[in-house]
């Protein structure tokens, strides 16, 4: 059974309300959402200007299918799935045009995007001895998979079931990819000195 926390009834509620049509509980809905979003779309695709874009076409998709959203998971994850349909045909747009990335994402630092990981295993010792580039390059080494899952779990605090549901895959397959990240990001700061 799905528990909604505080957070969660009060998108439920603005959610009914645009639904009903109130332009500003879709607003709303928007500011509430917009930099999570955006943090985690700049993650997963390296550029500030593509992951505004990604952000603002999820919201499109989201208004347009606002009437389907069941409450049966948390909003953000609903959100969360949009997000990802969009990332995927952003990123097959972009390989059609043979487009390539022109923003490295240790330039990220400079705009203000900040990787931030938690301690990711037992072995590794404060954070603060790595630099943030090399954790920024780091995770953007990571496979796909693993990098959407480490870091829904480590900068979005979601729990094992919420990514699971957000990614459409089982808790056992969340839980192996989480542990998979944290080596191979273990191994590659070790690598990197």
């Amino acid at each position: 059974m799905y528990i909604q926390s505080d957070e969660q009834k009060i998108s439920q509620q603005l959610v009914e309300r645009a639904v009903a049509g109130d332009d500003r509980a879709f607003q709303l809905l928007m500011r509430t959402w917009q930099g999570r979003l955006t943090g985690i779309a700049v993650n997963v695709l390296g550029q500030h200007a593509d992951a505004e874009d990604v952000v603002q076409e999820t919201f499109v998709r989201a208004h347009r299918a606002l009437a389907d959203f069941r409450a049966e998971s948390a909003f953000f994850t609903w959100l969360y799935r949009i997000l990802l349909n969009v990332i995927h045909s952003h990123r097959s747009s972009m390989q059609r045009r043979g487009a390539g990335r022109t923003e490295r994402v240790d330039d990220l630092e400079e705009q203000g995007h900040f990787v931030w990981v938690q301690e990711y295993g037992p072995e590794q010792e404060v954070m603060g001895e790595q630099s943030l580039t090399q954790i920024q390059d780091a995770l953007s080494r990571l496979p796909e998979e693993f990098r959407q899952t480490f870091l829904l779990r480590e900068m979005e605090g979601m729990s094992y079931e919420e990514i699971a549901l957000a990614l459409d895959c089982p808790i056992g397959t969340v839980r192996s990819r989480i542990a998979r990240a944290r080596e191979e990001l273990d191994r590659l700061l070790r690598d990197m000195h």
